[in-house]
């Protein structure tokens, strides 16, 4: 498979075998995702692309007008191409259950290479209070297109509020996507 380099502002950071926090947003900032359908959309092609890609999904969630994903990532220049596969099909697909054909659904894709342990658990806990951020559920528990039940049944209640508590994601939520 054969990458090609894209120039990008801010530049992107291309590490091999690193975890990447990405966030993206719906041009405009439309509620595209709002219906749980075009939610699943997007999910099925996030995990469809993490496979053909041979990434590993950790932690993940899907809002009306935006996502974040936190993944690892073996060759680090193929990111470009994964996201313009991922964007290009859930656009098609997306703007066919609306009638849209044509309509442009995705802005850009903003990706930040983990540096630590701190980093990775500050947006580990920042995508997992996403939807309590912006108002859709009260707990993140009752938030369903999220990786946060899954974390919850892997690992307890204690682990999740032992990692909010060390890891604290304050300064994150106040300029969020």
């Amino acid at each position: 498979m054969e990458f090609k380099i894209y120039k990008h502002v801010p530049p992107h950071l291309f590490i091999d075998e690193a975890i990447y926090f990405v966030s993206c947003r719906v041009y405009q900032s439309a509620r595209i995702l709002s219906a749980d359908q075009k939610k699943e959309i997007l999910f099925r092609s996030i995990l469809e692309n993490i496979k053909a890609f041979e990434y590993e999904l950790q932690v993940w969630v899907i809002l009306d007008n935006h996502y974040h994903i936190l993944f690892r990532v073996l060759n680090a220049k193929s990111i470009p191409l994964f996201f313009q596969k991922l964007h290009g099909k859930t656009g098609y697909e997306l703007n066919k259950v609306d009638s849209r054909p044509g309509r442009r659904v995705w802005y850009n894709y903003w990706d930040e290479c983990i540096r630590d342990e701190r980093d990775y658990y500050c947006k580990l806990n920042y995508i997992h209070l996403n939807p309590v951020k912006h108002g859709y559920v009260e707990n993140p528990e009752d938030y369903e297109f999220s990786s946060y039940r899954a974390y919850l049944n892997a690992n307890g209640e204690f682990w999740l509020t032992e990692i909010l508590r060390q890891y604290p994601v304050e300064s994150l939520l106040k300029n969020d996507t």
